[in-house]
């Protein structure tokens, strides 16, 4: 299974690499690849749909579409919608949209292959756990630093 995000992007132009750049930080924190990317122009912005590689609930969904810049009025509907146990309402409305193919395809080529992000602070090494209790003169649970 898959799932598509619904951007909602109330405004023009837009720039299609700062939006990329976004939406891999996004999905490269949840190890998401695009499979998938239309661009529709509306009447004040943009429809974006990304197709993922794989399936995520409707609340991750909401959370992706609101931190890829999505409208955060049309997400937080969303939200209470999805809350209140809405199993199927139209997400967007879906009317004068124009097929972009050409924005389709440059955002498609610059979503491709994401790397998946690591972070180093999630990996308590005993020489993290040492950085950490030297910086708070205790470590994160409020003991204090070891004496050497």
């Amino acid at each position: 299974m898959t799932t598509v995000l619904e951007l909602d992007i109330d405004r023009k132009p837009i720039s299609i690499e700062r939006l990329a750049k976004r939406i891999r930080f996004v999905l490269g924190n949840f190890a998401l690849q695009v499979t998938n990317a239309e661009v529709y122009e509306t009447e004040h912005g943009y429809h974006v749909y990304i197709t993922l590689d794989k399936e995520v609930d409707k609340f991750h969904r909401i959370f992706l579409q609101l931190a890829c810049g999505s409208d955060w009025k049309r997400e937080t509907f969303n939200y209470a919608r999805a809350k209140a146990g809405a199993i199927t309402y139209q997400w967007m409305f879906r009317g004068k949209e124009r097929h972009d193919r050409e924005l389709s395809k440059r955002l498609l080529d610059l979503l491709k292959d994401i790397k998946p992000k690591t972070w180093r602070f999630i990996d308590l090494t005993p020489a993290v756990k040492k950085k950490v209790r030297e910086r708070m003169g205790g470590d994160a649970c409020g003991r204090e630093a070891e004496e050497a």
